[in-house]
Order: C-alpha cells, then sequence, then structure tokens
C-alpha cells in the first residue's frame, strides 16, 4: 500500500472504495502530507520548524510509536486515536509559535486531512 506515514486512513485502515471520489480523497491526504514535508524544510522569522515537530515527537514518545518508521498498525493507532485530545492538531501546534506566515499553508493542510 506504500508507506505507511504517507498513506490516507482509509487505505490504512482497508476501508476504502475503487472509485474515483474515494481515491481522490486519498490524493488529497497525501497532498497534505507532502505540504507538511515541504513546510518542515523552510524556516520563518527565525524560527526553527523542527521545534513544532518537536512537539509531534513527544506525543510519539508518549505513545511508545517510532516516529522514523511507523508500521501500518502504529500509523492507525495515530490516524484513529480514540482520544481526540491526544490526536496531534497541527493547527494548535503552529499557533503556539504565533506565525502568520503558515496561516495560509496551515490551513490548507487542516483540509487535506478532513
Amino acid at each position: 500500500i506504500g508507506t505507511p506515514r504517507y498513506v490516507s486512513p482509509e487505505l490504512l485502515a482497508g476501508t476504502i472504495r475503487c472509485d474515483e471520489t474515494s481515491l481522490l480523497k486519498c490524493d488529497v491526504y497525501t497532498l497534505g502530507i507532502v505540504f507538511w514535508k515541504v513546510l518542515s524544510r523552510f524556516h520563518f522569522q527565525n524560527i526553527d520548524v523542527n521545534n513544532c515537530l518537536y512537539l509531534l515527537e513527544e506525543l510519539f514518545k508518549e505513545l511508545n510509536l517510532s516516529l522514523n518508521n511507523p508500521t501500518v498498525n502504529e500509523m492507525n493507532i495515530i490516524i484513529h486515536l480514540k482520544e481526540s485530545k491526544n490526536r496531534p492538531l497541527i493547527n494548535s501546534k503552529l499557533k503556539s509559535f504565533q506565525l502568520k506566515s503558515f496561516e495560509l499553508i496551515v490551513n490548507i493542510l487542516n483540509e487535506c486531512w478532513q
């Protein structure tokens, strides 16, 4: 199915329908992952975006999961967390840095991952 960390929740869960609309939704989710990867390579207003990633790394440690090469099962745990308060929220993480330059891409990421 591909690299687990880039696969949509529907594909990970095996619930994807093989129609154009469903496959497009998977592609949009993956596009959000690509945007995140691009965003994490830049420095804005002298702030290292890796500081944002640190917050996610902490969550992965708490859940005892691998950040570098998560398995399909580990990705399912993260994507389908029963407690929504434990699920990483990009918006709140990036807003904690109060960077206006991120606002548009954060909105796009949130739309891609809905």
